[in-house]
């Protein structure tokens, strides 16, 4: 009797894990017959009947082999992970609040930290919603309201991170359904509910929501951080935050505009930084100065304000360290011994150019008797005042220079200070970039600064050890030979972080 062909698949009845091993061949109808009928074998069924059992002694003894051999693995895991089961639950959640690595992530996205983890055992998801520092510093965005029943989710998580709600929530204006704007709204209110509770709060809000933000004002006491931005909201006065005692930083985005008065308590700030662009129809509420003589504790300030005239006496800041600004008068009217990092802004679209704000500048370090270590000029014409700041500042170790219109003065100057070796002896970075070419003579627009001279300066303040990197990103041509590019081309072999993109004079592009 031929023997019948087995399945190749076996299915566990009680787990349903699915084997690919062979089974033994066995003769069914054969079997079947000897446990109908009780008589034994004879002949040829005989044979066969042997024949299985020893298929079946073989196949058992192979299974006993395999589990064995699992056990043997199981117990060596078991060895494995039992240090690890022996953790304390506060070493697990250190372990677990390390595994975030400080980054925000999405509060809707079940398969990344902290969902993870905290569904691996028991033991795991105890620690893991005991950890509040595992929760927040979580992201609501628009893909939320696509999540099955996101309102939950958020509630868990908010209700995880206890009394430290660190966030990020983003909505973008683009093409809705109702049924996603009521769930958007429906995630913002759980948090504005749980206000009382946030530390650090990144909004970027579309219009629609600003005027959710009544509900929380007079109910921040913990809010230390916050980001705001929003696109042209249709509103006169945003009062939410005008109650918040805790307040140290503070960064309101360029997408409103100065029509839209932002009402916030400005005597604990530390840092501020203000991307609006100014409107001198709707001056600004608090104004510049204001802020800056009500935080006491002020560090950063980075504001795009103008004073329609300088402020006497000067106005003297103690611990005020870094400074971005655009407004001469600004600089003109403050005295700030601390000054290290400054940024002279570019003067925003449609206001008037103001050429004055480098002697501005030089007349602030003069009167404050600061050292700067950094500055930034924007689209700022360059004079003797430069050199008369870099004199009065021999820590400097960055110096960044930006122009959209290359002039034959800024050209001059550079030149003058290139070739004075006393300044800047602890330079380490050198940035100078041209935006855009005006079309104009070509003479005029050569950035001859960059000749034999400049590759001098710099081999002499990399063998220094003080400089590291050199940038010049222009599209214009410069007085470098074939013998100076290859000179600057083994100084970056020697470990120089330069990068050098221009051109020669006859249009072929020069590249280190």
């Amino acid at each position: 009797m031929p023997h019948k062909k087995s399945l190749s698949i076996c299915i566990c009845f009680k787990c349903g894990y699915s084997s690919s091993k062979d089974r033994p061949r066995i003769n069914v109808p054969l079997m079947q017959s000897f446990l109908y009928t009780g008589s034994s074998p004879s002949g040829d069924d005989f044979q066969q009947a042997r024949h299985v059992r020893e298929n079946l002694v073989e196949y058992l003894t192979r299974l006993d082999a395999e589990k064995k051999s699992m056990e043997e693995a199981l117990a060596v895991y078991e060895r494995v992970l039992a240090p690890v089961r022996r953790l304390p639950p506060e070493i697990l959640m250190e372990i677990f609040a390390w595994t975030r690595n400080s980054q925000s992530y999405h509060a809707h996205r079940v398969k990344g930290s902290p969902w993870v983890v905290s569904h691996v055992c028991k033991t795991w998801r105890a620690a893991a919603l005991s950890c509040p520092e595992l929760w927040t510093n979580f992201i609501v965005s628009h893909r939320s309201v696509h999540r099955k029943d996101p309102c939950s989710m958020l509630r868990a998580i908010v209700k995880r991170c206890q009394n430290v709600l660190h966030f990020v929530f983003r909505s973008i204006a683009k093409r809705t359904t109702s049924e996603e704007d009521r769930k958007f709204k429906a995630l913002f209110q759980i948090l504005l509910t749980h206000s009382k509770n946030w530390t650090v709060a990144d909004l970027s809000l579309i219009s629609d929501l600003i005027p959710m933000l009544s509900q929380i004002r007079g109910r921040l006491p913990n809010l230390c951080c916050l980001y705001f931005s929003s696109s042209y909201p249709d509103v006169g006065v945003i009062d939410g935050f005008e109650i918040s005692p805790r307040l140290t930083d503070l960064t309101i985005d360029w997408q409103f505009n100065q029509k839209t008065q932002i009402i916030f308590p400005a005597s604990k700030l530390i840092n501020f930084i203000d991307r609006r662009i100014p409107d001198p129809r709707y001056p600004p509420h608090p104004s510049s100065i204001n802020i800056i003589r009500s935080a006491p504790d002020l560090q950063t300030f980075h504001n795009t304000d103008a004073l329609p005239s300088r402020i006497t006496p000067r106005i003297r800041h103690e611990h005020l360290t870094t400074i971005n600004i655009c407004d001469s008068c600004l600089l003109g009217s403050l005295s700030l011994p601390a000054l290290t990092d400054v940024t002279l802004a570019r003067p925003p679209t449609g206001f008037p150019p103001q050429s004055d704000r480098l002697q501005a500048l030089h007349d602030l370090v003069s009167h404050s008797h600061c050292s700067l270590l950094s500055l930034r000029l924007l689209e700022t014409p360059l004079n003797r005042h430069l050199s008369g700041i870099l004199e009065r500042s021999p820590k400097l170790t960055s110096l960044s220079l930006e122009f959209f219109q290359w002039r034959r003065t800024d050209d001059v100057c550079l030149r003058s200070i290139i070739a004075h070796d006393g300044l800047m002896p602890h330079l380490k970075t050198l940035i100078f970039l041209r935006h855009f070419i005006r079309v104009g003579d070509m003479d005029e627009m050569a950035a001859k600064f960059v000749d034999a001279v400049f590759v001098d300066a710099v081999a002499l303040r990399w063998k220094s050890s003080f400089l590291k990197t050199v940038q010049i990103d222009v599209d214009l041509p410069v007085s470098l030979s074939s013998a100076d590019v290859a000179r600057l081309k083994g100084l970056k072999e020697e470990g120089l972080g330069i990068s050098l993109c221009a051109k020669s004079y006859d249009g072929s592009k020069i590249i280190v």
